[in-house]
């Protein structure tokens, strides 16, 4: 059992790849949520919600977590609670402060040995808004060679600040060359390894070897940034499509004409002539 616990400061966004879990949180304005997460499903917890995960299944349950920060913050219930004296534990419970003298201390473990096991009732495989079958959704990128399941706020009105993606690429396709001007993004490879190109600063790429479980991490520098991209990834055709008509769009345009500059009035003689014209006069 994970340890119940809160994250100060990142919203968490999972993906259960095997097992079965209870996932129980208590969020803002005493919002309580308890749901089950079968494989295939994901699930969220805002930054600053109370939350435990359970596994409540048959087999060895594994999750892929995100964190919406590099160095993430979160306080464990068990360090929450030794901070506090028994006084103080005995005034919020109503009991006296000797009710808590065989109260140990130890540092939190994160995970937990389960002495007792949960029963998940009826209510708790409801739907729910932090819940969200992303492989039960219909692809809304399907072809021949692959697809794209995307949990995102376009789907999942529950994210705010971060999204996940599940690729599933046949053996004759490929990611198309993209990036993310202000989002880095980061993988983890399922049941088989591939291959994985990014761009280093410079002339070279970088070419990886992906097995099954090993991450691959991608910063939004590189490229630079294209101007007015905001999170969305932006495929290397669609830019250079931009940039071809934006350069066809500038050669077609006429330059305008510089206004002519007036030269000053000559000066003319009594007749009529310019000076320059009169003949010399003859000497004698």
């Amino acid at each position: 059992m994970r340890e119940p616990q809160w994250n100060v400061d990142a919203n968490q966004l999972a993906y259960v790849v095997r097992g079965q879990v209870l996932v129980a949180m208590l969020g803002d304005v005493d919002e309580f949520s308890s749901f089950i997460v079968e494989p295939g499903q994901m699930y969220h917890v805002p930054s600053g919600a109370v939350y435990h995960i359970e596994n409540v299944g048959d087999e060895t349950a594994e999750i892929v977590l995100a964190l919406r920060s590099e160095r993430p913050h979160h306080f464990s219930l068990r360090d929450s609670m030794s901070a506090m004296t028994d006084a103080v534990l005995g005034n919020t419970y109503d009991l006296p402060a000797s009710a808590f003298s065989a109260f140990a201390r130890p540092p939190a473990e994160q995970i937990v040995s389960r002495r007792s096991g949960t029963t998940p009732t009826v209510t708790d495989r409801l739907p729910n808004a932090h819940l969200f079958d992303v492989e039960g959704q219909n692809a809304p990128l399907s072809y021949a060679y692959g697809s794209a399941h995307l949990a995102r706020r376009q789907f999942w009105a529950a994210l705010d600040d971060i999204s996940m993606y599940s690729l599933r690429i046949a053996d004759d396709g490929m990611r198309e060359p993209h990036w993310h001007p202000v989002t880095a993004e980061m993988g983890i490879r399922g049941q088989r390894g591939g291959s994985d190109a990014r761009p280093r600063p410079g002339p070279d790429v970088r070419r990886l070897r992906t097995a099954p479980g090993r991450r691959v991490f991608r910063a939004a520098r590189l490229p630079p940034p294209h101007r007015g991209a905001r999170r969305r990834g932006l495929p290397l055709r669609h830019l250079l499509r931009s940039a071809h008509t934006r350069r066809h769009s500038a050669t077609a345009r006429p330059r305008a004409r510089s206004p002519a500059k007036s030269s000053p009035p000559r000066s003319t003689s009594r007749n009529g002539s310019c000076p320059s014209s009169r003949s010399p006069r003859s000497t004698r």
